[in-house]
């Protein structure tokens, strides 16, 4: 029935803070249903499947586990039970109890589909290719219309190395149903390796989407369409997307970005409003209109988008960056000084003498720091280490930048390791971690530069900053863990925190 007297609004709201709605929890008529079924049965193995399903459907993994227990003292050897205890594991995060289980199901039943996948998983981590073909033969011959077999076939071909065999299995997977996405993906990509054309790739997509109304395969084609310089069907799927998906506002700003990339700005600044109207409070399309401004010349439009965004998203950093440069003002951190590191690496030098007990010497912990209005903060820390024997040398080689993982993101913009001799060599680099190969004892310096930008707070207008430096112990826990450890090390990091 359609809805009377319904009002809503894409405009932020003030909502009462100490508003208490009435509120009670009702119990689940089924479950009390089979509940009592259960306890009036407590042997009947179904009604205690239906009775433990419908406890782990609703995430009450110990209760069904209780149920279970006492069913599966009176029927150990039931392969129901022993699957649903199975489940029960892995909805209370007790997974690693299933080996044992799936040893126990092989015995009682060895062609249950999880215990031939648990077999085949074996096979496969002992390179027992003729027993994974032999499980795959069973599996096919018993479960003929599942949909594991492909993904057991495809793993059996690469183990097999038998690409010629591969090949022929992906193009007849795809001719069986060319309207299967996993299937026509994969083949689009055999064609393209095989003919290097991206026409014959199009052709496969086209296909795909005739009746298809899946955005994955639609967004595909138009960037396919768009790499390869086919602007009117490019425009054209972008417009069959949003016909189908009205409420993705991501779709007007990918074509603006487009028109921006094009210099066609009126274009651009027409579909960034579009997408602005459906979602007034998205900080990245502001942000992407903003850099459109910019482009444009028009500073003082560019200066009010990134203001915006910045007043919604007071931890979007790099719209502060910005703005400072269409200010005309210095980068924030240049106003500070800064200790020349290379001067202290030529000038300082410790040996194992003095510090007979250490491993590493910190020989510069330098922290600049930068507090906005509204709560959140920038600061970078530059460290400097001296490795004194190889135990120091042991411990910093791999070095971890910690920072919380849920609030915050890291990005490592420099590591060296500095040479006695002068040179300066590049440190690997994944994530958090730094690997630095060339450091060595005696000739070798590092230094540890990190550059953490944090939201201390949410704050909204009228409402007082309160900071709250949460994150300060992770970081200050590094050089304590590296603090016996020798030769200059250089890490720098940018971490952005969101509240």
């Amino acid at each position: 029935n359609k809805l009377t007297n319904l009002q809503y609004s894409n405009q932020l709201q003030q909502y009462p803070k100490n508003h208490k709605a009435n509120a009670s929890v009702s119990a689940n008529p089924v479950e009390l249903l089979l509940q009592s079924e259960y306890e009036k049965n407590p042997d009947h193995i179904e009604k205690g499947l239906m009775y433990t399903y419908l406890l782990l459907k609703e995430d009450k993994a110990e209760e069904a586990d209780i149920v279970l227990q006492q069913l599966l003292e009176k029927h150990p050897n039931n392969s129901a039970l022993i699957a649903a205890q199975m489940e029960a594991n892995a909805r209370s995060r007790q997974s690693d109890e299933n080996s044992t289980l799936l040893e126990q199901l092989n015995d009682v039943d060895p062609d249950l589909p999880a215990v031939l996948m648990h077999n085949i998983e074996l096979a496969l981590e002992s390179e027992d290719i003729d027993e994974v073909e032999r499980l795959y033969e069973r599996y096919k011959s018993l479960f003929p219309q599942s949909s594991d077999l492909a993904s057991i076939k495809l793993t059996l071909l690469v183990q097999r190395k038998d690409n010629e065999g591969l090949l022929q299995y992906i193009k007849d997977k795809y001719n069986e149903n060319p309207r299967n996405t996993f299937w026509a993906g994969i083949y689009a990509n055999v064609i393209f390796q095989e003919t290097r054309k991206p026409g014959k790739v199009i052709d496969v997509y086209e296909d795909l989407v005739d009746d298809n109304y899946l955005a994955d395969p639609l967004e595909e084609l138009a960037d396919l369409y768009l790499n390869n310089d086919n602007f009117s069907d490019w425009k054209e799927t972008m417009f069959r997307l949003m016909e189908h998906y009205p409420s993705e506002s991501y779709y007007l700003d990918e074509m603006a970005d487009v028109y921006a990339s094009m210099r066609d700005f009126d274009e651009a600044e027409k579909y960034y409003k579009a997408a602005l109207e459906i979602c007034p409070g998205c900080t990245g399309f502001l942000s992407d209109m903003g850099d459109m401004y910019e482009q444009n010349g028009k500073d003082d439009q560019a200066l009010a988008m990134y203001r915006e965004a910045l007043d919604r998203v007071p931890t979007m950093y790099n719209l502060r960056d910005k703005i400072r440069k269409l200010e005309d003002k210095e980068p924030v951190f240049d106003v500070f000084d800064v200790i020349d590191v290379d001067s202290l690496v030529r000038a300082v030098s410790r040996t194992q003498e003095d510090y007979p007990d250490d491993e590493t010497v910190l020989l510069l912990e330098d922290t600049r720091r930068v507090v906005y209005a509204g709560g959140t903060s920038e600061y970078i820390v530059e460290r400097l280490y001296q490795v004194l024997n190889k135990d120091g040398v042991d411990k910093l080689k791999e070095y971890a930048a910690y920072y919380y993982g849920y609030r915050e993101n890291l990005n490592i913009e420099q590591a060296k390791v500095f040479k006695a001799n002068g040179q300066e060599i590049e440190a690997d680099q994944s994530g958090n971690e730094v690997v630095f190969t060339e450091l060595e004892v005696g000739d070798t310096f590092a230094t540890v530069c990190a550059r953490i930008a944090a939201a201390v707070w949410q704050v909204t207008s009228g409402t007082k900053a309160t900071s709250t430096p949460e994150f300060l112990p992770s970081m200050c826990a590094t050089p304590c863990l590296f603090l016996r450890i020798s030769s200059f090390l250089t890490i720098s990091t940018t971490q952005n925190k969101n509240p």
